[in-house]
């Protein structure tokens, strides 16, 4: 467990303001959230002045960055747990609040059109992207008899959240690089694009 304290130094006097516990995160085998090599170190500053700007004071205030903001903690929340069917509400529920979704044709849909806008890498189906939402909803609505029962659950299970973790990741990274594009989410207009 690690403890963290905050507040500030003036000379030789210790304001401590703020103290508490980090969470306990989940390592995945899926990866990092952001790798940085080499030049890509000036990104981190990058990403910390994005984030600064979706958690100000004045942008939460005024509703600014919603979605993103909640969208981005649903994403840390994934990161938390321990059982795969919670990570898989929050990955979905990430994705979902930045494209255009409430059923599962729609988030597949917008969930595709995010990915090719900014390029990504990999080739995922719609019917790939289904089963997440699909998972997401056996999920939410207990009805999970239809994948307990097979064999091969843990293994799809994890499979499936792969792919969400890996999209996930792949959208917020794209969108805290680049001040622009997380811009266009100020506020909920932006999901129309996708």
């Amino acid at each position: 467990m690690a403890i963290f304290i905050g507040g500030n130094n003036d000379g030789n006097l210790y304001n401590i303001r703020n103290s508490g516990t980090l969470p306990e995160y989940r390592r995945y085998e899926y990866g990092n959230f952001l790798e940085l090599r080499g030049m890509h170190i000036k990104l981190i500053d990058k990403v910390y002045r994005n984030l600064q700007n979706i958690y100000s004071d004045s942008n939460i205030k005024n509703v600014n960055y919603f979605r993103l903001r909640h969208g981005f903690n649903a994403f840390q929340f994934a990161l938390q747990c321990h059982d795969g069917l919670d990570a898989i509400l929050q990955l979905t529920k990430s994705i979902e609040a930045l494209v255009n979704a409430r059923e599962k044709n729609k988030f597949a849909e917008g969930c595709l059109k995010i990915l090719n806008y900014f390029k990504f890498p990999k080739e995922y189906s719609e019917s790939q992207i289904k089963e997440i939402y699909t998972l997401r909803g056996q999920s939410v609505h207990f009805h999970l008899e239809n994948i307990v029962k097979k064999d091969s659950y843990e293994e799809k299970l994890k499979v499936i959240i792969k792919r969400a973790f890996i999209i996930s990741k792949f959208i917020y990274q794209q969108l805290l690089q680049n001040e622009d594009e997380f811009k266009k989410f100020v506020n909920s207009k932006g999901i129309s694009l996708f």
